[in-house]
């Protein structure tokens, strides 16, 4: 970014927000190399819904996102006929989708030149880490990707939402949550890499994005405003993305 930089301010919602997110890890070189030649594993997740969806249409594959989430955190809002949650995980190994099968069908298999994209719960943005909650006793899906990110350095990617970002670091709130004799979701800080709307913004468009500000109402609350800095030409381009996504419908089950 320099002084001559141009720029634009953008509001994105949370919905637009995980649209985006989705769009980028779609058109990224090294998320198709091991969808087509390899294995991507996507984890159900509200987040991961978007992302999925975007890579099965670059891949031509059948995908829908209705009922792709587990454990979420939700309101006090009565849903009538709601759709039932799926229960397989989101996962292409040499440009085949695997029906029916979860992380811990594949997890035996994978190795570095696989890549398991995660939601998670709290991002600390300055040492760029991840937070999972955790409701299971025995840990979750995070367990079994954590022995093989670590064990077979499986690439590990978390999708994740600006609106999710936390002050402390995450080491230090999962010393918090886990403490014994505490009640409530344990929390654990993974090994994996964050990307954010900035990550994503950056990787479309070539922009540097900075978050100025968040929040607001009527359909904009948990949204954030950045500031997008760069070349007018693709500071135009970005707008006319942003543009066309502003209608994102919201989460819904």
């Amino acid at each position: 970014m320099t002084n001559t930089d141009s720029g634009r301010q953008v509001l994105l919602t949370v919905a637009m927000g995980k649209r985006l997110l989705g769009d980028a890890l779609a058109a990224d070189p090294a998320i198709l190399e091991a969808a087509k030649h390899h294995c991507l594993v996507v984890i159900l997740g509200s987040t991961n819904a978007q992302v999925a969806a975007a890579i099965a249409a670059a891949l031509s594959l059948p995908f829908s996102p209705k009922g792709f989430h587990r454990g979420l955190q939700r309101g006090n809002e009565q849903v009538s006929n709601p759709t039932p949650p799926q229960t397989a995980d989101f996962i292409v190994k040499e440009g085949q989708r695997l029906e029916g099968k979860t992380i811990f069908d594949v997890v035996d298999t994978l190795g570095p030149d696989d890549i398991i994209l995660k939601g998670a719960n709290a991002i600390h943005l300055e040492s760029r880490t991840a937070g999972i909650l955790i409701a299971s006793p025995v840990g979750g899906t995070i367990i079994p990707i954590t022995s093989v990110a670590v064990g077979r350095r499986t690439r590990l990617i978390h999708p994740v939402g600006l609106e999710k970002r936390v002050e402390r670091p995450i080491s230090e709130l999962a010393r918090l949550a886990n403490r014994s004799g505490q009640k409530g979701l344990r929390l654990m800080e993974s090994c994996g890499d964050i990307y954010t709307e900035l990550d994503a913004v950056r990787d479309l468009f070539s922009l540097h994005a900075t978050l100025l500000a968040a929040g607001g109402v009527l359909g904009a609350e948990g949204s954030v405003l950045l500031q997008l800095s760069g070349s007018e030409e693709n500071l135009c381009k970005a707008e006319t993305y942003f543009r066309s996504i502003q209608d994102t419908p919201s989460f819904s089950l």
